[in-house]
């Protein structure tokens, strides 16, 4: 634990000292699900409805891409979850534009998936050409922390979402790809990239 302690040390000084922070993109936004959101929208389970309305006004405001960081394993209600699945529709048929949902992975047997959902291995990478090696510590989706069968059947694309933190607490690191049955399925974050 010693030598990790020290390397994340020198990585922590490194990143503090080399990279610009206060550098922004003009093209990124982060929605962020704070207290003064919580304050005026109202506490957090949000319906789907209010999801949807969030991204009709994204579309409006000429966002490309939209990446969901939590994930809807669970239906809500017919009409809450046909208002978000029609809103990403709205969303994805506009000039290439894409809303991404996330799912869960697990590496325990019991919550796994057992097979690569066909929804899922369209929405990846496959590379059949390619005979990958497995890739250690691999994890597949979990079952419980899935997407609800109606967000499925949307336009949208899907990818885990997932993050260790080191001993310490700290998140420096972030998989951006996970191999199931051959496919590359991607990060929220690569999916979106």
């Amino acid at each position: 634990y010693a030598a990790t302690f020290v390397e994340n040390w020198f990585y922590d000084l490194r990143t503090a000292r080399f990279y610009l922070h206060d550098r922004k993109s003009p093209n990124l936004v982060i929605l962020d699900i704070d207290n003064e959101s919580l304050s005026r929208i109202g506490r957090w389970p949000w319906t789907r409805t209010k999801h949807a309305q969030i991204l009709d006004n994204l579309l409006a405001y000429g966002a490309k891409v939209v990446m969901f960081d939590v994930a809807f394993p669970e239906p809500e209600s017919k009409d809450a979850d046909d208002a978000l699945a029609a809103a990403i529709d709205r969303f994805s048929k506009k000039d290439r534009n894409s809303v991404i949902l996330a799912y869960g992975l697990s590496d325990d047997s019991e919550k796994m998936v057992g097979s690569l959902p066909d929804f899922l291995q369209m929405s990846s990478t496959v590379t059949s050409a390619t005979k990958l090696s497995p890739m250690p510590h691999a994890q597949r989706p979990d079952r419980l922390a899935f997407v609800a069968p109606r967000f499925q059947q949307s336009m949208a694309a899907f990818g885990f979402l997932t993050a260790a933190p080191d001993l310490d607490g700290v998140f420096r690191n972030y998989q951006l790809v996970q191999e199931m049955e051959g496919t590359l399925l991607p990060s929220v974050g690569m999916k979106g990239f």
